[in-house]
C-alpha cells in the first residue's frame, strides 16, 4: 500500500477490527473469543509500524521483530495466520512463546494475557531495563506498568497507552498511535499500590 498515509493505516486497522467483531455471531463464547484474538493479532502486527526501538535493540539490520506470548497462549494459530510473511520497517516477524519471565528478554513486543495477571509484576520487573513493548488486555495491566492495553469495548478494541512506561523502555510511540489511544498515568513496574 505504497503512498498510504500513516493515519489512513491506523483507521484501516480500526476498520478491520470492527469487521472482525461484526462477523462474530451468538454461536457461543468460543467464536467470539477467536474473533477477538484475530483482531488482537492484527493489532500486534500494526503496532510494530508505529513504534521506534533503539538501534541497539536489534543485533543487525536483518534481525526480525520478535513477538513473544507469555504464559497461556490465547491466540492459537491466529497470530501466525494474521502475520504470515508480512514485514514492518523492512523486518520480518518471529513469534515465540514463553512460560518463564527470563525467557522473554529477546522480544521487541511481548503480549501478556489477562490470565497471567498474578505474574505481571514478575515479568515487567524482569524486562524493566529492556526496550520491550509490553501489551496486555486490561486497563489494570497498563496501570501496573505495561505499555499498551488492547481492551475490548463495545464491539471494538480500545487502545490504552502508558507513556511513562514507554519512556522507561526507551520506546518512541508515533503521534498517529497516540492520537487514537487513551493515555494513562501509572506506577512503575513492580511498585506496590
Amino acid at each position: 500500500m505504497k503512498g498510504r498515509k500513516p493515519m489512513e493505516t491506523v483507521w484501516s486497522v480500526f476498520y478491520c477490527v470492527c469487521l472482525f467483531f461484526s462477523c462474530a455471531t451468538t454461536q457461543g463464547a468460543e467464536r467470539i473469543s477467536a474473533t477477538e484474538y484475530q483482531a488482537k493479532a492484527a493489532f500486534l502486527y500494526q503496532l510494530a509500524k508505529f513504534v521506534e526501538w533503539p538501534v541497539a535493540t536489534f543485533l543487525d539490520a536483518d534481525s526480525p521483530i520478535t513477538i513473544g506470548i507469555f504464559g497461556t497462549d490465547p491466540f492459537g494459530s491466529d497470530l501466525e495466520t494474521v502475520i504470515g510473511e508480512r514485514t514492518a520497517k523492512r523486518r520480518r516477524f518471529r513469534i515465540k512463546r514463553f512460560s518463564e519471565p527470563r525467557e522473554a528478554k529477546g522480544c521487541q513486543i511481548l503480549f501478556i494475557p489477562a490470565g497471567e495477571e498474578r505474574r505481571w509484576n514478575e515479568v515487567l520487573q524482569e524486562i524493566a531495563a529492556l526496550s520491550v513493548l509490553t501489551v496486555g488486555e486490561t486497563s489494570r495491566f497498563v496501570s501496573a506498568g505495561g505499555i499498551i492495553g488492547l481492551i475490548p469495548a463495545k464491539n471494538r478494541l480500545s487502545i490504552t497507552v502508558n507513556l511513562q512506561s514507554a519512556e522507561r523502555a526507551h520506546l518512541i510511540l508515533s503521534s498517529q498511535l497516540l492520537g487514537v489511544s487513551k493515555v494513562r498515568e501509572t506506577r512503575q513496574a513492580g511498585e506496590k499500590n
